[in-house]
């Protein structure tokens, strides 16, 4: 077991996103479908939720461990395949790339929208499993459209191409939020597998290029939902975190790492990290 995963980060529990009814969106979140992410990394929203600021370092260091340490190659076929052991993550090595790049996951779906890297995770996402986050909430914001098919490619690359043409540089066009909004509704509903590579290509470049605002909207969820993790799609995975233990955040960024994450760490860490700032 790596001897840096002292780091308890699982007492966290997922946190409600509203009373949202799910009865328009059968079609479009994957509850059921998909592990909880929780379940792979150990960490929680809490934590998700105070290191989404734009000032912390965690998913700056996240995203550079992935590309250091070539964690793609641990992928197969929607798996995650420890190539070291010809086995299914079963290694701390492999664990590790499996944890954080599920935990990049969680931060993509709990964090606004643009804040990791999406062309990043575009490519893991078209060979490495997916799983389940309870997502970014708009206060007061509307709700994603009930409407939407996941299925409507053709849709998808309409909006998409009418963002590109005419919602990067300027956002004057009255149609340029709905559009963007029906984008994120997209993003943010439907499964990876289930959206053209040119709305997920154009989407990650797009996002970080448009001065259009206030697009977002949010996605319905179960808010009776909590992380399963004796479930059948989630007790291999959570196997293998009792074996080499929950995701270490704290080795992945400098000292500027948020205060939540020191808060749920054993007394322990908190005796090393305090040596460490003197």
């Amino acid at each position: 077991m790596n001897a840096m995963r002292f780091c308890s980060l699982g007492l966290f529990t997922f946190v409600a996103l509203g009373d949202m009814s799910m009865m328009d969106h059968d079609g479009h979140q994957h509850v059921g479908d998909y592990p909880d992410c929780q379940c792979i990394t150990g960490v929680g929203t809490a934590v998700l939720d105070e290191n989404c600021a734009v000032d912390q370092p965690l998913i700056d260091g996240l995203e550079e461990y992935l590309v250091e340490n070539d964690c793609q190659s641990y992928c197969m076929n929607g798996e995650f395949h420890d190539h070291s052991t010809n086995a299914h993550t079963d290694s701390d090595t492999g664990f590790m790339c499996l944890q954080v790049y599920t935990n990049l996951l969680q931060f993509g779906d709990r964090c606004e929208t643009g804040r990791v890297n999406h062309t990043l995770l575009n490519g893991y996402l078209a060979m490495c499993p997916d799983c389940i986050q309870p997502h970014y909430v708009i206060e007061n914001g509307e709700e994603c459209s009930g409407a939407l098919n996941c299925t409507d490619t053709d849709d998808q690359d309409t909006v998409m191409t009418f963002i590109a043409d005419n919602c990067l540089d300027s956002c004057t066009n009255t149609d340029c939020v709905a559009n963007w909004r029906e984008a994120e509704g997209y993003f943010r509903m439907c499964a990876h597998s289930e959206l053209s590579s040119d709305f997920r290509a154009g989407f990650a470049e797009n996002v970080v290029k448009t001065t259009c605002t206030d697009f977002g909207c949010n996605v319905p969820f179960d808010t009776s939902y909590s992380p399963n993790c004796t479930s059948a799609l989630n007790v291999a995975y959570d196997t293998l975190r009792d074996t080499y233990g929950d995701l270490d955040l704290v080795s992945l960024v400098d000292e500027s790492i948020s205060p939540a994450l020191y808060s749920v760490c054993t007394a322990g860490l908190l005796a090393v990290v305090s040596f460490l700032y003197l």
